[in-house]
């Protein structure tokens, strides 16, 4: 096969890309089995599998799509890792923990990744973890509400005013309100208490359905004068709603126990106690 030759230049941010896919890959560039080299470098492949992990680094880095320039990032970092190998520096102290650290952590997520796929969180699982939630969070009440937010009590009173001689609550509330919810009228939709500063939910819990209230309520926001439009009992979010969050949850639920019990399997002696570095 007739040798390419390279031409591109070899900036130090390409580098920094070959580097970061080289860390993920094995510590030696050899072929997985039946992968064809894409370059031989002093004896040495590089496997096309090595490439392509490379180009999808850069994609996710916005880097342009270029196999040609990919090949030659990694033609040139495998020259600088076999001077390097070279020179003896891969049997330093630092560069072998560093090589370790790496190699170590690659395993390790191929590990995870393999017991996940292995380990899938099933629709039962996902189901029976729902219900739990839902019946552990079962119970309370929310409120329907509006409310007419101003900067004075004196102002504050003299919509309360308006609104005993008739006036409209939400037509009030866009032409008045300095709050955010003022341009609907000054919906705020369905709450629990816990959502609002304990002095405006304990307003809104005193108010019967239908009823504002009598007198200007104080908040560090300002003074409120305040609609309760309805209450219902509490609603839990929906299946669908928390269903990614609890798979999260469950898959991490999973990981840790498996981790836990190869800990506790291991034979495990600590020679020396970790120092701190003072850094």
């Amino acid at each position: 096969m007739k040798a390419m030759k390279m031409t591109r230049s070899f900036t130090t941010a390409a580098l920094a890309i070959a580097v970061t896919v080289g860390c993920q890959a094995p510590a030696e560039n050899a072929n997985a089995a039946g992968d064809t080299p894409a370059a031989v470098v002093n004896g040495t492949p590089i496997s096309q599998q090595t490439v392509d992990l490379l180009r999808q680094g850069g994609q996710q880095q916005g880097q342009p799509r270029d196999p040609e320039a990919h090949l030659d990032q990694l033609v040139t970092l495998e020259v600088l890792a076999q001077k390097a190998r070279e020179q003896g520096l891969d049997e330093k102290p630092q560069v072998r923990a560093e090589l370790w650290q790496k190699q170590a952590a690659t395993l390790a997520n191929a590990l995870i990744g393999d017991y996940i796929d292995a380990h899938p969180v099933t629709d039962k699982e996902l189901r029976a973890e729902y219900d739990k939630r839902v019946a552990d969070q079962a119970g309370g009440v929310e409120y329907k509400a509006r409310h007419i937010l101003v900067d004075d009590e004196d102002k504050a009173e003299s919509l309360i005013d308006e609104l005993d001689g008739g006036a409209d609550f939400a037509e009030l509330a866009r032409a008045e309100s300095t709050g955010p919810s003022g341009k609907k009228g000054g919906d705020l939709g369905w709450f629990g208490p816990e959502r609002m500063v304990p002095a405006f939910s304990k307003a809104v819990q005193a108010l019967e359905p239908g009823h504002y209230s009598e007198s200007p309520v104080k908040t560090r926001f300002g003074w409120h004068v305040i609609l309760l439009e309805d209450t219902r009992d509490k609603q839990p979010p929906s299946f669908d709603q928390l269903k990614q969050r609890i798979r999260v949850d469950l898959v991490n639920q999973k990981l840790d126990a498996y981790i836990r019990d190869l800990r506790e399997a291991a034979d495990v002696t600590i020679e020396q106690q970790p120092q701190d570095s003072g850094a």
